[in-house]
């Protein structure tokens, strides 16, 4: 299975050595660059959400009972926005494990 941290680092070295290994790697390679660029984007998402729900949970702790109610709303509001990215995010997953898969070592 191919690392992909060292594809991150370095994807040309990668495409070169698949290339001598076989023309039929390189178009998976190029695939499985854009699929985890869009899964570290969709992660940046989700972890933004995350930090966000955080802060109200934070903040809730320490708020009085009058404003617990609107930073109740606020962490629903976020909780309904976090799902949709989540499951995105273990879809695109999903994607890109087989294409790792595919290609060999380098």
């Amino acid at each position: 299975m191919l690392d992909l941290a060292r594809l991150r680092e370095d994807p040309e070295g990668v495409r070169k050595v698949l290339a001598r290994k076989g023309q039929q790697y390189v178009a998976p390679l190029k695939e499985l660059l854009d699929k985890d660029q869009e899964r570290r984007e969709k992660l940046s998402e989700v972890e933004k959400i995350r930090h966000r729900k955080r802060e109200i949970s934070e903040a809730f702790a320490k708020a009085d009972p009058a404003q617990r109610e609107g930073l109740r709303a606020k962490s629903k509001k976020e909780d309904e926005a976090l799902g949709p990215h989540e499951k995105q995010l273990i879809q695109m997953e999903a994607e890109v494990r087989p294409l790792l898969l595919v290609l060999p070592n380098t």
